[in-house]
């Protein structure tokens, strides 16, 4: 019906505004002797934005970040599971969230 509308909603700004709000997470992870750590870049996402748990053998991080101004509303969400490789005792895993990356240390066995 609107022809026009539509090429520039499906040709010019869907494109941008996908690349503008899609970001991937950066994930260093490495064993240093019997010390584990994973690092996991989480911007633009606070540290209030954040819920971190150790459960079942991984690391699951919930972000959820928006903002309502009745003219435009947007939200960032993710729900992510990490899980910690085999050798890592679970009761010794702890996180910690600094510099716009949340750390989760432990031991291996």
């Amino acid at each position: 019906m609107f022809p026009r509308l539509n090429r520039n909603i499906l040709g010019r700004l869907l494109p941008n505004l996908v690349t503008q709000t899609i970001r991937s997470l950066a994930i260093n992870e490495k064993v240093q002797g019997s010390n584990y750590v994973l690092r996991i870049a989480v911007d633009p996402f606070t540290e209030n934005d954040c819920n971190v748990k150790v459960e079942q053998g991984g690391v699951r991080v919930v972000g959820k970040r928006g903002e309502k101004t009745g003219l435009s509303d947007w939200s960032h969400e993710m729900d992510i599971v990490f899980p910690l490789p085999p050798g890592v005792e679970q009761n010794t895993v702890q996180t910690k969230f600094e510099q716009g990356a949340i750390f989760v240390t432990g031991v291996t066995k």
